[in-house]
């Protein structure tokens, strides 16, 4: 048997018993995954910017650059070599000389000189970097590119990608669509409308609760077709109808009649119920309850890829 997460009384919750129901390894989620492109172009552009820094001494005279080390004893003159700072020579006895250590040393500063060295190579190459225009400018303009597209993503629109059956006919697998969050500001979500979401704390569970469905299923973003919102009364009967407030609806986007009965319920304040194009293949409102308006990330507008199937929504 299939645990039902539905708060509603048992007389108004889902017959999953039905012949002809989606079983749990049947029904899809119907998840809608960031889009590939969107990813690539992000990586595309990190990736850019860094070989712009890694690559920036090229900028600084043409020829690639050698490491700090050669440089410096490619400019520096040869000096004459002379005994080190910590040693003096001595007369022995068999007229040999020995090293010995000095008894007072006043040179003490020279032996840091070498160190010095690499560490003044590494600063005046930092200052030549920053001091590089061109550089800074190609660095300002891939940082600025992708800050906007990350705003744009963000707070505006982003790109989506459907992996599974769940909103056949209307979207199928590999279907690349735009999700816009702009217009909820200026109007409420309204029926017919394909959004995408967060899952619910109920999906969630039920989803936890039946190993038809791997874990991670329960974390991804979803996408369904909004059918009734707060205060309608929606029932399925009589082979598969839907009826909205008591009234048959009309439903030619749907790829086939629900093989199950279902309701009558009213949508709560602040809530709507959300069902699949594919009816016997999706998990959605019908199993696991009604979709909080918080959980929804944007509407879906567009397809825009592949070529053939771009429509809007």
């Amino acid at each position: 048997s299939i645990p039902s997460p539905w708060t509603l009384p048992p007389q108004l919750r889902v017959s999953v018993s039905k012949p002809g129901l989606a079983k749990p390894s049947q029904a899809k989620p119907g998840h809608a995954r960031p889009s590939v492109g969107s990813m690539a172009a992000k990586l595309f552009t990190g990736l850019v910017l860094l070989l712009c820094l890694a690559s920036g001494s090229s900028f600084l005279g043409g020829a690639a650059p050698r490491s700090f080390a050669a440089r410096s004893l490619l400019r520096a003159p040869q000096a004459p070599q002379r005994q080190s700072p910590g040693l003096r020579l001595a007369s022995g006895d068999g007229g040999g000389r020995a090293a010995v250590p000095p008894q007072n040393r006043e040179d003490g500063d020279d032996d840091n000189s070498s160190s010095g060295g690499d560490g003044e190579e590494s600063g005046n190459f930092l200052q030549k970097l920053l001091k590089n225009e061109e550089l800074m400018d190609d660095v300002k303009t891939y940082t600025t590119s992708l800050l906007i597209a990350l705003t744009v993503r963000t707070f505006i629109v982003e790109p989506r990608y459907i992996p599974s059956l769940s909103m056949y006919p209307t979207l199928d697998i590999g279907d690349q669509l735009a999700v816009e969050k702009v217009s909820k500001v200026v109007r409420d979500y309204q029926r017919g409308d394909i959004v995408v979401f967060r899952p619910p704390e109920l999906y969630r569970e039920y989803v936890l609760g039946n190993s038809a469905y791997p874990r991670n299923a329960a974390k991804e973003d979803l996408i369904k077709r909004i059918i009734a919102v707060e205060g309608d009364e929606i029932q399925v009967k009589n082979g598969g109808r839907v009826y909205l407030n008591g009234k048959e609806i009309d439903e030619p986007y749907i790829n086939e009649t629900p093989e199950y009965s279902f309701g009558p319920v009213e949508v709560p304040k602040g809530m709507v119920l959300v069902l699949g194009d594919n009816r016997n293949r999706s998990m959605d409102s019908h199993i696991w309850g009604f979709l909080p308006v918080e959980n929804i990330i944007g509407r879906a507008v567009a397809t825009y890829w592949p070529p053939s199937r771009v429509s809007g929504l």
